[in-house]
């Protein structure tokens, strides 16, 4: 264990850890986002803007001065929105939207963002995204079966992917490296 915190929450959305200690999370009613720096006695509690309906991924950046997170549109649900909070004054700029069935970000080593989303529930694609509004589509995964979950290297070097598999009643799930 190298950075052990209790949550002050009963229930979390996801959660990061911060780089220089503390915690980054999403409250319970999936509206605010909470940080606690190491040595803080309290969280700080900062609220989404008004265009999301709630937050769903959180990811920390390498600096600990933002992080990135990702939720759905209110009131419709049917694209999710990337935007970057400063953990210092709560300012959050939206940098991109896609319609989408669900997404993720995590922060690369060159201070951009790896956006996944899932365009249908079987395919996702991923984006490099180095600022409000500049996608750079990576490529779609071409899997025969839905892709369940997913993680990049900082470096886009290598992936791994979860996939689930439905025959009948009997579940499989299997993680592919590349």
């Amino acid at each position: 264990r190298r950075n052990q915190f209790v949550v002050p929450d009963s229930t979390i959305g996801d959660f990061a850890a911060l780089p220089e200690g503390g915690w980054v999370w999403i409250a319970p009613d999936l509206r605010e986002i909470r940080v606690q720096r190491h040595g803080e006695g309290v969280p700080r509690t900062f609220a989404i803007p008004d265009w999301y309906q709630n937050a769903v991924g959180i990811a920390a950046g390498a600096g600990g001065d933002e992080v990135a997170f990702v939720g759905w549109n209110a009131p419709n649900l049917d694209s999710t929105g990337l935007s970057v909070m400063s953990l210092s004054d709560g300012k959050v700029t939206h940098w991109a939207t896609l319609f989408s069935e669900g997404s993720g970000a995590q922060w690369l080593s060159d201070g951009t963002i790896m956006l996944a989303n899932w365009a249908t529930q079987e395919t996702v694609t991923l984006y490099r995204v180095h600022g409000p509004g500049r996608l750079e589509r990576l490529g779609t995964i071409p899997r025969p079966v839905p892709v369940n979950n997913l993680a990049v290297s900082s470096d886009l070097r290598r992936v791994g992917i979860v996939t689930k598999e439905s025959h009948g009643d009997a579940w499989m799930s299997r993680v592919v490296g590349r």
